[in-house]
């Protein structure tokens, strides 16, 4: 009989049918376990439970999975708990992000679907195996730097902000997002003065600067890209361009 432990997963029977169980905790011969069904909690002897050992993902299986070549439940089966399938180590990436989504789009899923499909399934089960804070959060950028306006971690954090809001239900473009990922490719190889960047790179930009007295201390390449940033959003008729312009003019008078 299997010593269950915090964590474990296990089937029962319920009305001759079978249901996952989640273990919160064990002690004796006292199991307690919250059904992944319903959610209800419940108390359980050891024999009553049936061990359900983690599923072991193979590596070629979740590399097509990142990319949505298939879908979660072609790899795992509908009824494998998220909370309970293990991968080796594998680092999520750009490329695969963006294979992704042009994989989706012509799916012909719902983002509901997808959701559950694909991005449930990497943000529940899978965030650490796939090195997602690897792809998301750089290290060693420092806001300050202008070459760290826009890397690779900053593209692939802004698209995965945007498939976590379609996920939760909001419209979410990804067109346009496929669109700053592509800016992100375009710009490598190019001067920094000749980069592009997504609107949200630039608001963020100039939210930080916009600090008090970080623009009186900042280099001629930050002051110029600060006037660069705010003159291209204000030509596109961007609101946050004019609230910005709004608060340098009403800090100018104050100084006067």
């Amino acid at each position: 009989m299997h010593s269950f432990q915090t964590g474990d997963f296990a089937r029962i029977l319920k009305d001759g049918e079978p249901e996952y169980v989640k273990v919160d905790a064990a002690e004796g011969d006292q199991v307690a376990a919250t059904s992944q069904t319903t959610w209800l909690a419940g108390k359980y002897t050891p024999d009553q439970l049936e061990y359900i050992p983690p599923y072991q993902i193979p590596t070629e299986d979740v590399q097509k999975l990142l990319r949505f070549e298939v879908p979660y439940s072609a790899v795992c089966g509908p009824a494998v708990p998220f909370d309970n399938v293990r991968t080796a180590p594998i680092q999520i990436t750009l490329d695969d992000l963006k294979a992704a989504i042009l994989n989706y789009k012509v799916s012909g899923l719902k983002p509901g679907q997808f959701a559950n499909e694909w991005f449930w399934p990497l943000w529940d089960a899978l965030y650490l195996d796939i090195h997602l804070d690897d792809a998301r959060n750089d290290p060693h950028a420092a806001p300050v730097a202008p070459e760290y306006i826009f890397t690779e971690h900053k593209a692939f954090a802004g698209a995965w902000a945007d498939l976590d809001a379609m996920a939760k239900g909001a419209p979410v473009d990804l067109d346009r997002t496929l669109a700053d990922i592509g800016l992100y490719y375009s710009n490598r190889g190019k001067p920094f003065e000749e980069q592009q960047f997504p609107v949200w790179a630039r608001r963020s930009f100039l939210r930080f600067w916009l600090q008090p007295g970080l623009l009186q201390q900042a280099s001629p390449l930050i002051l110029q890209l600060f006037e660069r940033f705010l003159d291209e959003l204000h030509a596109a008729g961007d609101p946050f361009a004019l609230q910005v312009i709004q608060l340098l003019e009403g800090q100018q008078t104050e100084t006067e």
